[in-house]
């Protein structure tokens, strides 16, 4: 009697294909749990600390400035409500109300993750209000947009500012 002859779907090279499809497997599914829960990249270093620096006021009017500083504390106040998030207090960067300020340099200076900051231009009754989140240690844009709205919009701008930024911090924050 004659050995039957090898299969076509079954012998030394199948195994082999079938054994390496399955180490791709893990391999794939190892790499996608690492990089999910593992610490690095930008996942090494959440954003756990921010400072809002006070805004810009890029008119020379004492209204104009009572709005930049209103908008910078306001959002100190909201984003002080993360729980996982260390914000600088207004006395500690208010400091820096008028100077050219270097977001990065500032952030090492205040030992801090992330810093915003922004602009203000009034013209009549339309406001224009830029904003940038800045990574300090990456040197890295996190977030930035520009809004332009009424003057009688400013408090639900205010509110949706500070709702933009704590949508992106919390992907920093709360991973899960």
């Amino acid at each position: 009697m004659e050995p039957d002859p090898p299969s076509a779907t079954s012998g030394p090279g199948q195994k082999s294909w079938v054994i390496s499809a399955i180490i791709v497997a893990i391999i794939a599914a190892g790499g996608f749990f690492a990089f999910r829960y593992l610490p690095f990249g930008d996942r090494g270093n959440p954003i756990d600390s921010i400072a809002v620096l006070p805004f810009q006021n890029r008119n020379a009017d004492a209204d104009s400035e009572y709005l930049s500083n209103g908008l910078a504390e306001s959002l100190i106040y909201r984003l002080s409500q993360l729980s996982d998030l260390k914000v600088s207090p207004t006395s500690t960067v208010f400091r820096y109300q008028g100077a050219e300020i270097d977001p990065v340099k500032v952030g090492n200076e205040l030992g801090v993750s992330a810093v915003l900051s922004g602009r203000i231009v009034q013209h009549g009754d339309s406001i224009t209000i830029s904003a940038d989140l800045v990574d300090v240690k990456n040197n890295r844009l996190l977030w930035g947009e520009q809004y332009d709205r009424k003057m009688s919009e400013l408090l639900e701008t205010q509110r949706e500012i500070a709702k933009e930024i704590v949508e992106n911090l919390k992907l920093k924050v709360a991973p899960d």
